[in-house]
């Protein structure tokens, strides 16, 4: 090339693609031709940390930009202080040093090792990072060094899908791993040994109030609130307040501790005591437990899917269902029976083998001729509220007398609230109906029964079916 000649001497191939080396430039502002780094071109600049002789090095607890040196395309760091001299080999001087492969330009996954460009460029967790500290700079520990201001995100790829393989099994517990398997998306919360069901099922953290742990499978209600989660207690369907549940507990919970509560979807468990396709109750009588058997107080909470143990796969599907009203108390059923009425009231006694609801919250045991002897339960109200209350009667008699039937509240003649001629001076079998609005409210305190008397003389009743039925039609 002539004396004066600016142009820029094409460089071998080798040269051109190296990711390190020098290549020539012209300098606008000098009109020179001077070299440049690859990477200092590319927006990176390499630190400028080759071993000399003459210079002295440290500890890196004293200087870390004068404990690590490059020497014959390695990594060196120094061991002692005051180091002078020495050429860098493995000695008492010098320790080889493990150098990333992080050049600051291309998406280099993270590893651990020396950096020796500023502003390197890593990916973690699929996120951008360009180091913030002047190199040289040995990393070891990134999500600590990102918390503490070393590395700083410049953004997350684009990610356009992604595909999950259909595992055969749940794989092991990570807070925040997800997966594909059992045909659901699935996600790893904050719990061990539970799993979310992504789109498939409503999972809330409640804390146990309840002062006992609260096992997988128990039925909770919400009764305040700690640090903003709800704390929640056994749920009973004894009242009304007390059967207004909000979940089921998908493990055991602790007292005290928060742990996840079901609203819906399903939930794994021992249901080797219940049939396939069982809706399950609220129990009446016990804590927080689920029965397949209607309790006065009905609030459906889940159906069976699989009955097994849980080891076998048994399953429950959780729903959220309000609390259904009584509307039908019940039937009493007589036949070859008698009762003798004369012109004072007395209670309708009509006898099953089975209980026959016919007097509210309290046990009554009627008995007749054997076998008709049967201890009566009581059905409760639903809910407090005015009633519509009807009632059908169908009778065999002995006297040709008017036989009277009469509804009373609380059991006293003072409640009446109507009365029927259920039979004419000319037979001695007949049957009637009526249905009557409660002038009152009515609660689960209050009693209502039937009686029955003669206009005149006396009766006797051989044979009777009766049918009571209460419909809410408000609270208001």
């Amino acid at each position: 090339m002539a004396t004066g000649d600016k142009r820029i001497v094409q460089l071998g191939k080798a040269a051109a693609t190296a990711k390190d080396g020098v290549f020539a430039i012209v300098d606008p502002i000098t009109d020179q031709t001077v070299q440049i780094e690859v990477q200092k071109a590319l927006g990176a600049s390499r630190a400028n940390m080759d071993w000399q002789s003459d210079t002295t090095y440290e500890l890196d607890d004293i200087d870390p930009f004068k404990n690590f040196v490059l020497f014959l395309g390695l990594a060196w760091k120094s061991l002692q202080a005051s180091n002078t001299g020495n050429i860098p080999t493995e000695n008492t001087f010098w320790t080889a040093e493990t150098i990333s492969p992080a050049d600051g330009v291309t998406d280099t996954q993270h590893t651990n090792g020396l950096f020796t460009y500023d502003d390197s460029k890593v990916i973690h967790n699929n996120a951008q990072y360009y180091l913030q500290v002047a190199a040289p700079y040995l990393s070891a520990d990134i999500a600590a060094e990102i918390t503490a201001g070393d590395w700083d995100a410049a953004g997350v790829p684009v990610i356009n899908f992604l595909d999950f393989a259909d595992q055969g099994s749940p794989p092991g517990y990570l807070a925040g791993r997800m997966w594909f398997g059992d045909l659901s998306f699935n996600l790893y919360d904050n719990i061990s040994g539970t799993s979310i069901q992504i789109g498939k099922e409503t999972v809330i953290d409640a804390h146990n109030g309840n002062g006992v742990t609260l096992d997988n499978f128990t039925v909770v209600g919400s009764t305040t609130q700690v640090s903003g989660v709800p704390s929640v207690i056994k749920a009973i369907a004894d009242t009304i307040t007390n059967a207004n549940s909000i979940g089921v507990c998908t493990h055991d919970i602790l007292v005290g501790e928060v742990g996840k509560v079901t609203l819906h979807g399903t939930a794994s468990g021992d249901t080797s005591i219940w049939n396939e396709n069982d809706l399950l109750f609220l129990s009446g009588t016990v804590a927080g437990q689920m029965t397949n058997v209607e309790q006065e107080i009905l609030k459906p909470v889940a159906r069976v899917l699989v009955a097994d143990t849980e080891v076998n796969g048994g399953k429950i599907y959780v729903f959220q269902e309000g609390i259904i009203n009584i509307t039908a108390l019940g039937q009493a059923l007589g036949a070859d029976e008698s009762q003798a009425l004369t012109t004072t009231p007395a209670a309708l006694e009509v006898y099953e083998n089975s209980p026959a609801p016919f007097e509210l919250n309290v046990t009554v045991t009627q008995v007749g001729s054997d076998p008709y002897t049967a201890e009566m339960t009581p059905a409760s109200i639903g809910a407090s509220g005015f009633y519509r209350i009807s009632f059908n009667i169908s009778i065999d008699a002995t006297d040709n007398q008017i036989h009277i039937f009469e509804l009373y509240i609380n059991g006293s003649p003072s409640g009446i609230l109507t009365a029927i001629d259920l039979t004419n001076n000319n037979i001695t079998a007949g049957n009637g109906s009526f249905s009557v609005l409660t002038p009152t409210k009515l609660t689960n305190s209050i009693d209502i029964e039937v009686f029955s008397y003669v206009v005149a003389g006396t009766s006797t009743i051989t044979a009777a079916t009766v049918t009571l039925n209460m419909e809410r039609i408000g609270n208001v």
